[in-house]
């Protein structure tokens, strides 16, 4: 009996493996992975959907499961510069054939601003997210060779779904005397840019709007017809509830950070005029 119990333990314990790992700086790229491996791969977050990723700081818990990682999807945040040094993770970088453009808002690690940097907000382009997940099944391929043929089938249903994405950003067309839209945060130029629009971001070298920098956008904005002003929920709202309250305007609060990547999207493009 005891022969029993101990075969049975080990085979529980000492020859039953846990699911591989991999680890995303960011929670829109866990909805990629989870879609492409489904139920084959645990997927680590490593900075919350609701935290602000400019002044997070990982928790030991996380870095231990970045260290346990088969993988890491990198984004380019500064946060990554600190980890990397010490992390043997083999990392993936998601922006590596992405055209970048200028950070119009642009934060060091600390949550100052600095200049010449690129803006990071890549995957709110729906073009640029299924770019980044063409590089994410190469990657998931590559180092699960035996789970390829699943990973690339569930793919094609991911593609479908980003594909229709692309359609819907395509299909929009905005008023044409508001060809751009307010927001707290500068998150969405890669969006605007398919949308042929402008974001008009709130923050002011990496700060919340002062009541100067807040008058100058609404006596520059005043003739035209804004019915909503945007904020985030890793960023202060009061400026954005202040300009608002100027221009007679409803606050939305979104997230480009959730990990629900193709609702990130609707939900500015359902509420854009």
């Amino acid at each position: 009996m005891k022969r029993f119990v101990l075969i049975t333990c080990l085979f529980l314990f000492g020859f039953a493996k846990d699911k591989p790992m991999v680890t995303v700086t960011l929670a829109p790229y866990a909805y990629a992975i989870e879609k492409i491996a489904q139920s084959d791969i645990q997927v680590n977050i490593l900075i919350p959907e609701n935290a602000n990723p400019h002044i997070y700081e990982t928790k030991p818990k996380e870095m231990k499961k970045l260290a346990q990682s088969e993988l890491w999807f990198c984004s380019g945040e500064q946060i990554e510069k600190k980890l990397k040094p010490n992390i043997k993770t083999k990392t993936i970088e998601l922006n590596k054939n992405i055209t970048l453009l200028h950070d119009e808002c642009s934060h060091c690690s600390s949550g100052h601003h600095h200049h010449n940097s690129q803006d990071l907000h890549t995957w709110m382009s729906p073009k640029n997210y299924l770019q980044q997940s063409k590089t994410i099944l190469d990657a998931l391929c590559e180092s699960f060779p035996d789970k390829k043929t699943k990973f690339m089938d569930n793919f094609k249903e991911l593609e479908s779904e980003l594909g229709k994405l692309v359609v819907v950003v395509e299909n929009y067309s905005h008023k044409p005397d508001c060809d751009s839209f307010i927001v707290s945060h500068a998150a969405y130029q890669y969006l605007c840019h398919e949308l042929n629009m402008n974001q008009i971001s709130l923050e002011y070298e990496g700060k919340e709007s002062s009541l100067k920098h807040l008058q100058k956008i609404y006596e520059d904005q005043q003739s035209k017809s804004f019915k909503k002003v945007f904020c985030q929920v890793q960023h202060g709202d009061m400026g954005a509830k202040r300009l608002a309250s100027l221009l007679k305007s409803e606050v939305i609060t979104v997230n480009p950070y959730q990990k629900n990547y193709p609702k990130a999207v609707q939900e500015v493009i359902e509420e854009l005029p």
